[in-house]
């Protein structure tokens, strides 16, 4: 089993290969759905993405052979109600919300480390 260690990387301290290399080599990423993750996944990586229910519709792995995906089903904002894309085909609506919450709070930290276990077994 590839050892297990924590990575912090700052955008400015690795390039595109140097961070492919990182992520190859790492055990386990845990990331919302950003290009890391992608990347991660593209290089063989195991994965566990935090996606917004219907970003995971266009950008989600395509199977769930050592990636899990942790989805947040919160369509509203919390604090205006609104919706800022509609469910399908994932278009703008004419209402504008500009407040700064996270659309992916409601995943849980149980219900990730629950898949890296699953992922970590031997």
């Amino acid at each position: 089993m590839r050892p297990l260690f924590l990575a912090a990387i700052s955008c400015t301290s690795l390039g595109l290969g140097g961070l492919a290399a990182l992520l190859r080599k790492s055990s386990l990423v845990i990331s919302n759905d950003t290009g890391p993750l992608h990347l991660a996944r593209a290089v063989g990586a195991r994965t566990i993405g935090i996606f917004w229910a219907p970003n995971l519709l266009n950008w989600g792995p395509l199977t769930r052979d050592g990636h899990r995906l942790a989805i947040s089903w919160r369509l509203e904002c919390p604090r205006c109600g609104i919706t800022p894309v509609s469910p399908w085909p994932f278009q703008p609506v004419t209402e504008r919300c500009d407040h700064a919450y996270s659309f992916v709070e409601s995943v849980s930290v149980e219900e990730v480390a629950r898949f890296a276990a699953e992922l970590l077994q031997p």
